[in-house]
């Protein structure tokens, strides 16, 4: 696939989701054209040897990981395999290079892609599944319509996982715009949020967060700096973060009848299948 063909695709998914395939997740939302996506090497060489190095490098949770995506299933909506990523440790998942504005949103920013400030120090190991989008009949549409975006990650250190709340729920960031930039052009990405909060699901154990977003929009540019396309998506979306342990999931919804029930069942399938060892 082209570069430039891989930027117009990074747009759209980046409009239709406020975080699921932005900076600095776009990387793992890019699969071969070529066929099925395979792991990355880290990640195997976990599967043949199994790492000392703390819960989150550990072969047994690495493959549960993985089969918690493979599982995911969601009335009326298909995973797009455009869209699926396999495994990945932190360091490799979160390789994009972005800029926020205003910087204060930043932290924002990465913990609604469950990111952290370390994902290239402490925690570069950590394991993440960008399960990503289950959309009408598997095929990624032009427009943002009724979607589902799924990530998971298993965090090496549990108070690296709790901090993701008060990256959330402390930040004074009502709109802000990443911009990411590339050898032969660049993209940015504005939305704006309505909300955050601290919500209690029916079923879980432990409170989630809440974010909600007003509209998003988008301009992809060439190396020259000349937009060369564009586009919006006008349609709310929430998107809801959990932590329990060292298990994260944030689960992404637009066009549902009722977005909380369907984010606690996956929640609470994910905290399940997590904790069944």
């Amino acid at each position: 696939m082209s570069r430039s063909a891989r930027a117009a695709r990074r747009a759209r998914l980046a409009v239709l989701g406020a975080v699921a395939c932005a900076a600095p997740t776009l990387a793992a939302c890019e699969v071969s054209s070529a066929g099925e996506a395979e792991p990355s090497a880290s990640v195997a060489a976990m599967r043949t040897a199994a790492a000392d190095a703390g819960a989150s490098t550990d072969e047994d949770v690495a493959r549960r990981l993985e089969a918690f995506g493979a599982a995911v299933d969601i009335d009326g909506l298909e995973l797009a395999s455009e869209t699926d990523s396999p495994v990945a440790t932190a360091s490799e998942h979160f390789d994009e290079t972005w800029v926020v504005e205003p910087a204060s949103c930043t932290e924002l920013h990465d913990a609604i892609g469950l990111g952290t400030g370390d994902d290239h120090g402490d925690a570069a190991d950590d394991l993440v599944d960008a399960v990503g989008f289950f959309v009408e009949g598997g095929v990624m549409p032009s427009e943002a319509v009724h979607h589902v975006y799924v990530q998971t990650r298993v965090f090496g250190d549990e108070e690296a996982a709790a901090s993701l709340y008060p990256s959330l729920l402390e930040a004074d960031c009502s709109a802000y715009t990443w911009t990411s930039t590339w050898d032969d052009g660049s993209l940015s990405a504005e939305h704006s949020l309505d909300e955050v909060a601290e919500v209690e699901l029916e079923g879980l154990d432990q409170p989630s967060v809440r974010v909600d977003f007003a509209a998003g929009s988008w301009v992809l540019y060439d190396e020259g700096g000349e937009a060369v396309d564009e586009g919006s998506r006008d349609e709310g979306l929430s998107m809801y973060v959990h932590v329990e342990g060292p298990y994260a999931i944030e689960v992404e919804v637009i066009g549902e009848d009722d977005p909380e029930a369907l984010a606690a069942r996956l929640i609470g399938q994910f905290v399940d299948h997590m904790n069944a060892g």
